[in-house]
């Protein structure tokens, strides 16, 4: 901004006078010097640039909202697929623990060790008479060959 007005120090006491006095004269004076005219004109420019800035940001904002939505679509779509990879670990976690080695093995040695009882109380009835020979050697030879 102009630190001084030379327009103003060319005027007689008289003039300055009459300019104070008179709203619309000072007005006209005012706007007719060469700085006020450039620092409203950059003034309107800046306006203009200011509104021209928003309108742009504006058009902008459905494509912002859109990508918004979108992404929001998205992480919602993550979300349900990372939810369901945990759910996936958990149960190959759980399958590896039922079919390992050393699960297998056990549930095999119970199976067997369920059928040596079956055998033995098959024998102590036909041993005590309660089963006949042909009876005992049906069941017997079903109970080792599961075994």
């Amino acid at each position: 901004p102009p630190s001084s007005f030379p327009e103003l120090q060319t005027l007689s006491e008289e003039e300055q006078r009459f300019l104070c006095d008179n709203d619309d004269e000072f007005e006209y004076f005012v706007n007719n010097i060469e700085e006020i005219k450039t620092l409203k004109s950059m003034r309107n420019d800046i306006i203009e640039d200011t509104r021209s800035l928003c309108e742009k940001v504006f058009a902008k904002e459905d494509s912002v909202n859109k990508l918004v939505q979108s992404m929001s679509e998205e992480k919602a779509a993550l979300d349900g697929s990372v939810k369901k990879r945990g759910e996936l670990l958990h149960t190959l976690e759980e399958m590896q623990s039922k079919y390992s080695h050393a699960s297998i093995i056990n549930r095999l040695a119970g199976r067997a060790h369920e059928l040596d009882v079956e055998g033995e109380e098959l024998t102590e009835r036909f041993l005590s008479g309660d089963l006949e020979l042909q009876d005992y050697l049906v069941k017997y030879l079903a109970i080792r060959k599961a075994h």
